[in-house]
């Protein structure tokens, strides 16, 4: 019984997921931008922000928080 299948489904599945993560980068770097005013030149910078805060809300839904670790209740 061979493994190849599995692994080949696996290795699809992690590229979905891969480019799923990519594109909300994105799009978040994208927000981050028009938010900010569409400043000329700083495509990597906003590219590396969004990257940090989707690994840092990751890491709290992880840690069992739920949303940004930078938002603050309001009670």
């Amino acid at each position: 019984m061979s493994t190849e299948p599995a692994k080949a489904e696996d290795d699809a599945e992690g590229a979905m997921q891969r480019e799923v993560i990519e594109q909300r980068i994105r799009t978040l770097a994208y927000y981050m931008w028009e938010q900010e005013g569409r400043q000329a030149d700083r495509a990597d910078e906003y590219y590396h922000r969004a990257r940090e805060q989707l690994i840092a809300e990751a890491g709290a839904i992880a840690n069992g928080r739920s949303g940004s670790p930078t938002r603050r209740s309001g009670r």
